[in-house]
C-alpha cells in the first residue's frame, strides 16, 4: 500500500460527520452548563448587596454586560443553526 495514499471520500465524510457530532455534543454540554445560572443569580439576590459595596456592584454590572452580550450572540447562533437545519 502506498504511504502517500489519501483517504477516500467516504472516510473523509465519515471523519467530518464525527467532528460535527463532537462539536454539537460539546455545544449541548456548554448550554447545559447555563442551566445553573438561575441558581447562581438566586444566590446573588438572597445575599443582596448594599449600595455602599461598590466592588460587588461593579462585579454585578460586569456580569450583566457579559450576559447581555452573550444573549445577543446566542440569538445569532440560534438563527444560524435554524438556517442550517432548515436546509436538511
Amino acid at each position: 500500500m502506498d504511504g502517500d495514499a489519501q483517504p477516500g471520500p467516504d472516510a473523509l465524510e465519515g471523519g467530518r460527520a464525527a467532528t460535527i457530532v463532537d462539536s454539537v455534543t460539546r455545544a449541548v454540554c456548554l448550554v447545559d452548563e447555563l442551566a445553573t445560572l438561575p441558581e447562581l443569580v438566586d444566590e446573588i439576590e438572597v445575599v443582596g448587596v448594599s449600595a455602599s459595596d461598590s466592588a460587588i456592584v461593579d462585579c454585578i454590572r460586569e456580569l450583566i454586560e457579559h450576559l447581555r452580550a452573550r444573549a445577543a450572540a446566542m440569538v445569532c447562533l440560534v438563527n444560524r443553526l435554524e438556517r442550517i437545519s432548515a436546509h436538511r
